[in-house]
């Protein structure tokens, strides 16, 4: 003969596991929401930027710390996701294949292509102007996913457009102090943010 007391008592165990279970899962994901519009807030602010205040690294920083783990963030909630096996040269780990994972956006939209990518420690963006069956390249920015441009060691932060049949290339780690490096680093920068927020669906945007 089953105790219906203690049937109930564990019935209502389970129930109050199930509960506790649930409200952990809304509560990671309202935390993630909230980081999620904290992002797209970030970068909206950026884009209001007046690029001529920026003169130096430094000035540049001060506005755009933010930007490479914001658009991290977006892309990562809007994109695919691919795995990768990457093999590692380094002495630490010679000879071993890592999974890594890849997240990307990709849309075509009014002749032109939005192309935003994570990988590893870097964030890209790339737009591409749609004519038939070529696509032909317009500007992309490479930044660090953890939004230091100062600790750039290696150089890896940059621009480049390539309007009026020219191919400019902007690195502001190289030129610290050169106005119009990192002016045109910033313009690049801004232009390619508002490619992917404009490519958002409008239920992933900021409210």
């Amino acid at each position: 003969m089953v105790d219906s007391n203690c049937s109930e008592s564990k019935t209502s165990i389970v129930d109050e596991v199930q509960a506790f279970l649930n409200g952990q899962k809304v509560q990671m994901e309202t935390g993630e929401n909230i980081e999620y519009t904290r992002s797209l807030k970030q970068l909206e602010s950026f884009l209001k930027i007046d690029v001529k205040d920026i003169r130096s690294i430094g000035d540049l920083s001060a506005k755009a710390s933010l930007v490479g783990h914001s658009l991290t963030e977006v892309v990562k909630v809007n994109g695919e996701i691919q795995k990768l096996n990457v093999f590692r040269p380094h002495e630490e780990k010679r000879g071993k294949i890592e999974e890594i994972l890849r997240y990307e956006m990709d849309r075509e939209e009014d002749g032109f292509q939005v192309l935003a990518t994570v990988l590893g420690d870097e964030v890209k963006v790339a737009i591409k102007e749609v004519r038939n069956s070529d696509k032909l390249p317009i500007s992309s920015v490479v930044l660090p996913v953890r939004g230091d441009i100062l600790g750039d060691n290696e150089n890896r932060v940059k621009a480049r457009d390539w309007r009026n049949n020219l191919s400019q290339n902007y690195n502001p780690v190289e030129s610290p102090n050169d106005s119009e490096v990192q002016q045109g680093f910033c313009r690049v920068m801004q232009e390619c943010v508002g490619a992917v927020l404009s490519i958002l669906p409008s239920t992933a945007k900021a409210p």
